[in-house]
């Protein structure tokens, strides 16, 4: 999976993803990162400037997703 973040490329951006029914499993600062991610359901919060951006999405076998959040 590729997160980015959609906005100003100098915001303070901070991340954290995991399984939809499961605890964290990643986080990490900047406006992008690419993570390999087992098959199934998950969500990812971006934190910026007090306001939190989440999505809901889901892996396949195989598959490569971009994930973009912005405000």
């Amino acid at each position: 999976a590729r997160l980015n973040f959609v906005g100003s490329p100098q915001a303070q951006v901070s991340w954290d993803v995991r399984p939809i029914d499961g605890v964290k499993i990643s986080s990490f600062l900047g406006i992008s990162q690419k993570l390999a991610l087992k098959p199934g359901t998950y969500l990812a919060e971006a934190r910026v400037n007090g306001e939190i951006l989440t999505a809901k999405f889901k892996i396949v076998a195989g598959q490569e997703r971009d994930i973009m959040l912005g405000n």
